[in-house]
């Protein structure tokens, strides 16, 4: 398949336009499907808790209770045998607790 620079050189007149806008619209195209892509994985991406804890050095129910005692009693789920949280939900706690650290409020 010929490059879009090949396509505009060897179009005439209005034609050259015509090419640039649709190799613009297919982009975007590609573009926009990345996006919705990735931001279906982000939705069901999920953080296991008990590697939270591990990491904060808190053991697992201190590590959920801290989770949702800020983000409500749903942040936190079963899955199989495991507790999770999403890891959108992980950033919220993040940047709620960060923001609490930045104005010193406790909890």
């Amino acid at each position: 398949m010929a490059s879009t620079l090949e396509m505009v050189e060897k179009a005439t007149g209005i034609s050259k336009f015509i090419v640039l806008a649709a190799a613009l619209d297919l982009q975007a195209e590609q573009i926009r499907n990345a996006s919705v892509l990735r931001s279906v994985d982000d939705e069901i991406a999920v953080q296991d808790v008990e590697e939270l804890a591990s990491t904060n050095g808190v053991g697992i129910e201190t590590m959920r209770r801290q989770l949702c005692g800020v983000l409500g009693r749903d942040a936190v789920h079963r899955l199989g045998k495991r507790w999770v949280i999403r890891k959108l939900k992980y950033l919220d706690y993040l940047l709620i607790q960060e923001r609490r650290s930045i104005l010193g409020v406790d909890g």
